[in-house]
């Protein structure tokens, strides 16, 4: 489910980076990134992942690129701007790359590309000290 969430994250965060699309996308977009990043994060904070929000982010410029030709391939119309279309994205995906990651450490996710790939060996939090 970990990994469901970071995919349905990073989609709405590449709609409102760099997918040029007519319609409503983009309110909808921004509205479940909002709102999904901050329940991620507090989810994340109940189980003490660290937040840390100067950590880097883990996600290359190279891998988003890679992900940026592949919706390419199947004719979505992309932004010209890469380099300013990173920037949005790499902001945003700082938000809520690591409570992704932590909880995909904490229930032992299988690997996803972009998600739970490259994770650290698994940390159990003690969460029974309240």
């Amino acid at each position: 489910m970990v990994t469901a969430i970071a995919a349905l994250l990073d989609a709405s965060n590449l709609r409102l980076s760099v997918i040029e699309l007519p319609g409503g996308g983009n309110a909808d977009a921004a509205l479940f990134l909002t709102a999904a990043t901050r329940v991620i994060r507090e989810i994340a904070g109940y189980f003490r992942v660290e937040l840390d929000p100067a950590s880097a982010l883990r996600l290359s410029r190279a891998e988003f690129e890679v992900g940026l030709e592949q919706l390419a391939k199947v004719e979505i119309q992309l932004s010209g701007d890469r380099d300013a279309a990173w920037e949005r994205f790499a902001q945003r995906r700082a938000r809520y790359e690591a409570a992704v990651r932590g909880l995909a450490t904490i229930v032992d996710a299988p690997p996803a590309p972009w998600a739970s790939d490259g994770l650290p060996p698994l940390r159990r939090p003690n969460i029974f000290l309240r």
